[in-house]
């Protein structure tokens, strides 16, 4: 399922090697099997039909 990561407060780790910093966001194509999401700070997950935190 695709996602929409954002990062609104610290850092945030996408996987190994994407950081998100305050204001940034990341796509995440439904051809991804998995992702992690890592670090210190508030991030937000989007996917369809669901928001989580």
């Amino acid at each position: 399922m695709p996602q929409i990561v954002l990062c609104v407060e610290g850092e945030a780790r996408l996987g190994d090697e994407l950081v998100l910093r305050p204001g940034e966001s990341a796509f995440v194509p439904a051809a991804v099997p998995s992702v992690t999401l890592s670090g210190k700070g508030t991030a937000y997950r989007a996917e369809p039909g669901a928001f989580t935190k």
